[in-house]
């Protein structure tokens, strides 16, 4: 049997450019560093795409991109919302 790893496309948030390989220099710079989603999605060229899926914990780049495309370029945005329940003594929060 052959498997085949998906291939998942990374862009820069600087300049949009496609990543080939992350260094560790680039996460610490991207960490320490503003990303301008808005300014990202307006400036690329959205043909390309059919979807964003926002993998973050919060949502909130699936939000910026539902105001800043207005699903108006038939790109479907999803946000994956992550939910942890912390329980201590016996209550849940």
């Amino acid at each position: 049997m052959h498997v085949v790893l998906p291939k998942l496309t990374i862009y820069a948030d600087k300049d949009f450019t496609i990543l080939e390989n992350i260094d560790p220099d680039f996460l610490w710079n991207t960490v320490r560093g503003d990303i301008k989603f808005s300014n990202i999605l307006r400036s690329c060229d959205l043909n390309q795409f059919k979807m964003f899926i926002d993998v973050g914990p919060s949502g909130s780049l699936a939000n910026i991109a539902k105001g800043v495309l207005r699903q108006e370029n038939g790109i479907e945005i999803f946000g994956i919302w992550y939910h942890q329940s912390i329980s201590f003594r016996d209550k849940e929060y």
